[in-house]
């Protein structure tokens, strides 16, 4: 039978360590650590004792962590994720809503550009190698037409095409090429053959555009997308 009658005993952590287990007995540690035990059986049970609560966080710890410590270290908004300096801080959910807005704006004002080649909506200029998208309302297209080569103008085998149509174009001289205007070279008739190969800029003014090739071709045809102001 359980003995029901109940014993009660403080001392310190070696005083309980020595003490035999004596059913229903109490047992309380005053080393400071606030344990206590109950005797239950022949069994010595933990009761409790003093908990040590973190104040801030921690990656090593497996302590309790205060409230404050956690909502502490929430930034609550981009101004505070773009001030934060301490490590273990956490975006809170508005800093994240804020974040979703803006990035739906900067998409919204993309105005649904594409940044993708897909069948012949984008050309590649022979003597540039730079892409645009054709029918972009900020460009607009003149046809140099077909003008013969300067044979050997710039050293063996690197003849010269100079096309004067570009004078149409207002202020082109000031304009950066492959920024302001883009060239595209084409077939411009039976001795066109590989046209798009050897062929690069050389100059511009406000009079002439100037272009050389090594291809060996006696005339060069290519049409100029030129900025519009």
């Amino acid at each position: 039978m359980a003995n029901e009658s109940v014993l009660f005993k403080r001392g310190d952590s070696d005083t309980i360590t020595s003490t035999p287990v004596i059913d229903g007995q109490i047992l309380f540690d005053t080393s400071g650590n606030g344990k206590m035990y109950l005797d239950n059986g022949t069994d010595r049970l933990a009761m409790g004792g003093a908990i040590t609560v973190d104040a801030s966080l921690s990656k090593t710890s497996t302590n309790a962590i205060q409230n404050k410590a956690v909502t502490g270290n929430i930034l609550n908004s981009l101004t505070e994720v773009d001030a934060a300096t301490q490590q273990n801080t956490i975006a809170g959910a508005l800093a994240l809503k804020e974040a979703n807005s803006a990035l739906k704006e900067t998409n919204s004002n993309l105005g649904g550009c594409s940044f993708e080649q897909e069948g012949n909506d984008f050309y590649i200029t022979g003597a540039d190698s730079v892409r645009k998208k054709l029918g972009n309302p900020d460009f607009k297209a003149l046809d140099c037409g077909l003008v013969s080569w300067k044979a050997g103008e710039f050293g063996q085998w690197r003849h010269g095409y100079h096309f004067t149509k570009v004078s149409e174009i207002p202020d082109f001289g000031s304009m950066v090429h492959g920024k302001d205007f883009f060239i595209e070279v084409y077939n411009g008739g039976t001795e066109q053959v590989g046209v798009g190969l050897g062929i690069s800029y050389v100059r511009h003014n406000n009079s002439e555009l100037v272009m050389t090739s090594v291809n060996g071709l006696n005339s060069l045809a290519l049409k100029v997308y030129y900025a519009v102001k």
